[in-house]
């Protein structure tokens, strides 16, 4: 028997955006609001985080359609770069029962 667990959230639920170094593993989490200020390093270790790339993306469509472009991107840049970023993004919200 397979036992499998989602939890599914909208874009009102995420309460921060976390960037986690991969060099040192130290967490930034900003709120989505702020999102327009991320750093371009670790402010730790100072790892260069690749944050701005932009080689791949432009893009004149909807939020909703650059959303969706950003997420496969943001996999594509990370899948042949092997190191990926330099960082992971990951969204934080919390965990409630309905």
């Amino acid at each position: 028997m397979t036992i499998e667990r989602r939890i599914i959230v909208g874009l009102p639920d995420i309460k921060a955006i976390v960037l986690e170094c991969i060099g040192c593993g130290a967490r930034l989490s900003i709120p989505p609001d702020s999102v327009r200020e991320l750093p371009n390093q670790c402010q730790h270790c100072n790892r260069a985080w690749s944050i701005d790339n932009t080689s791949d993306y432009q893009s004149k469509r909807s939020p909703v359609r650059n959303f969706d472009e950003a997420i496969e991107i943001i996999r594509r840049i990370m899948q042949r770069t092997g190191s990926g970023l330099g960082v992971r993004i990951l969204m934080e919200f919390d965990e409630t029962a309905q």
